[in-house]
């Protein structure tokens, strides 16, 4: 395994399963170019059935990609079942694969330390998980008990730090606020606990936010805010239950949420969007 997967901390993921497969394979396209072999790029495959979900896999490996996230389709929400795809999609390709705890869409079912030690011992190129879910913190710790230094655990949004602490030691983020997690990082990695409490606290708001209004719209709308998507509703129709758009009050509500966090948008500055005033009669 090359060392840079393993040490990395801004490891890109293409989280693109749920564009057409002409906007996804063009994601990985830009990705690949704009990483031009510094950072690990890793596509998110999905879709609909496990011959899509592999179909996904083997084009973003023919591509060149890095590594795959295999994201089972959200209607299988028995183990078994989730099992069987991730092992069918990992051997259907050579690259590492990155595999989920959590699985069955907005189920969020989670699969158990045991069954993730299983798979990494009879699928070699299964490497990475990501922990995800009710009690990650537990999770990563029972994995590390579990499975050791055979696999790389991944952060997952929100409470880095605590993420961090329990021995996650990649990123996986959307871009649209990928500078302040960073940021996170390489406080945590020069142990200065003061800068990283600062940064999450300037993040809390916007995680509130997404949390309350499920699915994507939140960072799409962000992406659409910052000039990175053209139109906060690309890549519908999708897997999450998230609404299309955002109520005006919604709206306001995530631009305040911005507010802390528009100091680090340097590269894609935010421009938030006029909202019209609302009258009140007397």
């Amino acid at each position: 395994m090359p060392e840079r997967f393993c040490s990395s901390p801004e490891c890109k993921e293409v989280k693109t399963y749920c564009l057409p497969a002409e906007d996804r394979e063009r994601c990985i396209e830009i990705s690949l170019e704009e990483s031009d072999g510094s950072v690990p790029v890793c596509p998110a495959v999905g879709g609909v059935g496990i011959y899509d979900v592999a179909n996904a896999a083997s084009k973003a490996q023919e591509m060149s990609a890095d590594m795959i996230a295999i994201i089972p389709p959200p209607w299988i929400t028995v183990e078994v079942d989730a099992v069987r795809c991730i092992e069918q999609v990992s051997r259907s390709v050579e690259v590492p694969v990155m595999i989920h705890t959590a699985f069955g869409g907005p189920a969020s079912k989670i699969f158990s330390s045991e069954i993730i030690d299983r798979l990494l011992r009879e699928v070699p190129n299964i490497r990475y998980v990501k922990v995800e879910g009710p009690r990650f913190v537990q999770q990563a710790a029972d994995i590390n008990a579990t499975s050791g230094d055979t696999v790389v655990r991944l952060m997952s949004a929100p409470n880095w730090g605590e993420v961090y602490r329990a021995g996650c030691r990649l990123l996986m983020i959307a871009a649209h606020i990928i500078e302040p997690v960073v940021a996170i990082f390489k406080a945590l990695e020069r142990k200065d606990d003061q800068a990283e409490e600062r940064i999450d606290t300037d993040l809390a708001p916007y995680y509130a936010v997404e949390g309350y209004v499920p699915g994507e719209i939140c960072n799409k709308t962000v992406a659409h805010w910052r000039g990175i998507f053209a139109n906060a509703r690309r890549g519908s129709p999708q897997l999450s239950p998230s609404p299309a758009t955002l109520l005006p009050a919604e709206r306001a509500m995530l631009a305040r949420s911005l507010s802390s966090l528009m100091k680090y948008f340097t590269t894609f500055p935010l421009q938030l969007p006029e909202e019209p005033s609302v009258k009140t009669q007397n």
